[in-house]
């Protein structure tokens, strides 16, 4: 971006206080100037019609219209806009779904000013910008989505849950077969059959992949 363009931003967020906060702080730098401010999503929209803009400060609790619903319409409208979604919310689900909704970047209202300049200018020079704590709760909720679907994906019987979960508490073959009133050979065959349906080679991978997935949790029949 050339120094002589501004980055023209709308700020939207029910709290006047906040909207002049953030003012002051984009104010002093020349590369951007705050061309209106918005108090709920219905009066955002009306001003992007009106005004010529680069990218929105858009908070998620906002009367009228919230901030999801605010930046699904402001995208399918307008995808070339950008979108910096500025909100106290850090939960994976409303995370997951701003990102869904096309959300260019994401940032807490705890940030530093330093962090909230680096979001604006990082995403009218690259495209994106997420801050590490939401970054890391994201990628920490699809890690577990995916473990789930994985954990669904394959089906143990009862008694697979059984010997698997004795495995995961490091009970020998022995030790499995007396606790639940089985031979040896059957307990090395339900083995066999866990490390098949898990495609690991060894014991230690079974474990690895089966905590992973949350089979861990398994409860005693």
């Amino acid at each position: 971006m050339q120094s002589s363009k501004k980055t023209r931003i709308i700020i939207a967020d029910d709290h006047q206080l906040f909207i002049s906060g953030i003012r002051e702080l984009i104010e002093p730098n020349e590369d951007m100037e705050v061309v209106a401010e918005a108090n709920d999503g219905i009066e955002l929209l009306k001003l992007i019609r009106l005004r010529e803009v680069d990218l929105i400060l858009l908070d998620i609790s906002m009367p009228e219209m919230n901030g999801r619903e605010a930046c699904k319409a402001i995208k399918e409208a307008h995808p070339e806009l950008k979108v910096l979604i500025l909100t106290q919310h850090h939960d994976s689900a409303t995370i997951g779904e701003l990102m869904d909704v096309g959300a260019d970047g994401y940032i807490l209202k705890e940030s530093s000013k330093r962090e909230l300049l680096l979001a604006i200018r990082s995403i009218i020079e690259q495209g994106r910008y997420f801050s590490r704590q939401v970054s890391e709760e994201y990628m920490a909720q699809l890690h577990r989505t995916r473990a789930g679907l994985a954990k669904k994906a394959i089906e143990l019987t009862s008694r697979e849950k059984e010997v698997l979960r004795l495995i995961i508490a490091e009970r020998t073959a022995q030790e499995i077969a007396d606790q639940l009133y089985l031979s040896i050979n059957t307990v090395m065959t339900h083995r066999k059959n866990l490390l098949q349906k898990f495609q690991v080679r060894n014991t230690a991978g079974l474990v690895r992949e089966a905590v992973k997935m949350g089979f861990e949790e398994e409860k005693e029949l």
